[in-house]
């Protein structure tokens, strides 16, 4: 795409839309892009959300002008109404909506507004419902997956992919808004800056084992227990080392049971969310995702701007981003075997893991930088106003 500029307007002003119940990547991406877009002198942005979380308080600390629609508090009707007046009084060129609800209180919002607002859709990853859900809510989630198609097939301008996997996925719908891929990206500068303050290895009591770590929403599709399977593999290969696994989420338990079962209570540790992350990453000796797809993850970006040798399932955005050899290391979805030789060969082979993190940090800087993202939605905004 040929980047645009905003020489025929004097600003362009853009509502973003997202629930801000988690601190997830979809809320991580949202905050440095418009942490990125504050900078632009010709862009203005306001960003609604639909709980008071960190999202929110990161947001309100950046100096992000921000509203809140509580939605713990509000019907769907009430949360429009209100949408409309936020709407009327800021007069939006844009509305950028991220995820479903989000997605159908914008397209009301920009029809009923009668000013016709475009109206653009992020999609961060492709909607899986898990064969273990009980009936009524398998029906329950098949209604909300055929909901979110309608909206981005017919009530969308343009739709984002984040990845060229999700580009192709989402082509498939024939969307009457035009697809654009951008990839998320990261702040390396800020992410280094905010790594350093902590001895993550002293405070986790981890000493000098290998340390291995994974920071997920504990959900089926990240497939955390073909990692908990690899320590298995690891204790039997008698290698000194320690799994972390942080995040929060309804498999707690579920992941807490295999370990037991599996004997693996002092090799592997299931944290809390962890806020502060960074320093955390930076003190790993490896970082897995062996998720069965992902869209594009940012803590995989992340771990990969803090010089952290990945290893990863090779499967959707993960696969574009990974060059195995290179850049981190790509083992089959679901396969724990190859994923514990994976984190073998790092932990003996020195030049591979220095090897591996040096050209991840080179690959954010030179590919996944928040720059380019800015551009590219400038130039996107810009066009569909035009």
């Amino acid at each position: 795409m040929e980047i645009g500029t905003l020489d025929n307007l004097k600003t362009l002003r853009t509502i973003y839309i997202i629930s801000g119940d988690l601190w997830a990547g979809a809320e991580v991406q949202v905050y440095n892009t418009l942490v990125a877009l504050a900078r632009e002198e010709d862009v203005e942005i306001l960003c609604v959300v639909f709980n008071n979380g960190i999202l929110l308080q990161k947001l309100a600390q950046a100096g992000i002008r921000c509203d809140i629609i509580d939605e713990t508090r509000n019907t769907s009707l009430r949360m429009l109404v209100r949408l409309l007046k936020i709407t009327r009084e800021f007069r939006p060129d844009i509305i950028h909506a991220h995820r479903n609800k989000e997605h159908f209180l914008a397209a009301c919002t920009a029809r009923l507004s009668r000013r016709n607002i475009p109206v653009v859709r992020t999609v961060h990853g492709l909607s899986r419902i898990p064969d273990s859900l009980p009936l009524l809510q398998r029906l329950r989630s098949n209604v909300v997956v055929i909901i979110d198609t309608l909206l981005i097939k017919y009530m969308t301008n343009a739709i984002i992919a984040v990845s060229n996997d999700l580009e192709e996925h989402l082509s498939v719908m024939r969307p009457k808004g035009r697809i654009t891929c951008v990839n998320n990206s990261v702040d390396v500068s800020r992410i280094l800056r905010q790594s350093t303050a902590r001895k993550p290895r002293e405070e986790y009591g981890i000493g000098d084992a290998f340390w291995i770590g994974a920071a997920v929403r504990f959900v089926g599709v990240k497939n955390i227990p073909m990692l908990i399977r690899s320590g298995k593999r690891l204790q039997e290969d008698r290698m000194p080392f320690h799994i972390s696994i942080f995040g929060e989420g309804p498999m707690e338990k579920e992941y807490n049971a295999l370990i037991g079962s599996l004997k693996l209570q002092k090799e592997i540790q299931v944290n809390p969310f962890e806020q502060d992350i960074f320093p955390v990453i930076r003190a790993l000796d490896v970082f897995v995702l062996c998720s069965h797809h992902e869209g594009m993850p940012m803590s995989l970006l992340e771990a990969m701007a803090l010089e952290r040798p990945v290893v990863c399932t090779a499967v959707g955005g993960m696969k574009e981003i990974i060059q195995n050899e290179r850049n981190g290391l790509l083992v089959p979805d679901n396969d724990h075997e190859a994923l514990a030789m994976a984190i073998e060969r790092i932990y003996r082979d020195k030049d591979l893991a220095q090897k591996l993190g040096s050209n991840a940090v080179s690959t954010v800087r030179n590919s996944y930088s928040m720059t380019q993202t800015t551009r590219l939605l400038v130039s996107l905004y810009s066009s569909l106003i035009d």
